[in-house]
C-alpha cells in the first residue's frame, strides 16, 4: 500500500519540486504555461479519461487522454498510484493523447517514479511524439529520470 510523506514533508517536497519544475520551463522557454482555473472549464472540455489493459502477466498500461494540470493532478495521482499497486512489474503511462501536461502533473510523474523504484516496478512513460508532452518533460528534466520509449509496445516489451 502506498504510504505518503508526513504531511508537512510531503508539501514542502512537492512545493520544491514544482518550484524546480517551474524555474527550468522559465530558464529554458522564458515562461510558465497558465494552470487553468475553474473559470475556463467549459462542458465537453478537456477532462481527463483514462483506460487500462493488461497485455502480458505482470504489465499494466494506462492510458491518458485530456489536460494534466492544477484541475486535474489529484486525480490524475490516484489513478497512476492505483494501477501501480495493480503491477507487479512494469507500469506502462501512455501519454501520447495528452493535450497538456502542466507542472502539477510533472510534480505526480517525478512523486510517482519514486514511489515505483522504492517497490521495485518499473514506471515506463510513452509521449508517443505527443511534442506538448515531450516538450514538458524536457523543459521539467524529468525526461533525464524517466524511462521514456516510443511506442507502447516497445515499453510492454522491453526487459
Amino acid at each position: 500500500m502506498f504510504s505518503p510523506l508526513p504531511r508537512p514533508w510531503a508539501d514542502v517536497k512537492k512545493a520544491s519540486i514544482v518550484t524546480t519544475i517551474e524555474s527550468a520551463l522559465r530558464q529554458q522557454t522564458g515562461t510558465v504555461p497558465r494552470p487553468r482555473s475553474a473559470g475556463d472549464l467549459v462542458p465537453g472540455g478537456p477532462e481527463l479519461r483514462s483506460s487500462v489493459r493488461r497485455p502480458r502477466a505482470g504489465a499494466v498500461v494506462l492510458t491518458v487522454r485530456g489536460d494534466v494540470d492544477l484541475l486535474t493532478a489529484a486525480e490524475f495521482a490516484e489513478t497512476v498510484r492505483g494501477r501501480l499497486r495493480d503491477t507487479d512489474d512494469v507500469l506502462v503511462l501512455d501519454l501520447s493523447g495528452v493535450g497538456f501536461l502542466g507542472t502539477a502533473g510533472l510534480a505526480v510523474l517525478a512523486e510517482v517514479h519514486d514511489h515505483a523504484e522504492r517497490r521495485g516496478h518499473r514506471l515506463r512513460v510513452v509521449a508517443g511524439g505527443n511534442r506538448s508532452v515531450l516538450r514538458a518533460l524536457t523543459a521539467g528534466g524529468l525526461h533525464r529520470r524517466l524511462d521514456l520509449s516510443p511506442s507502447v509496445d516497445l515499453a510492454v516489451d522491453t526487459p
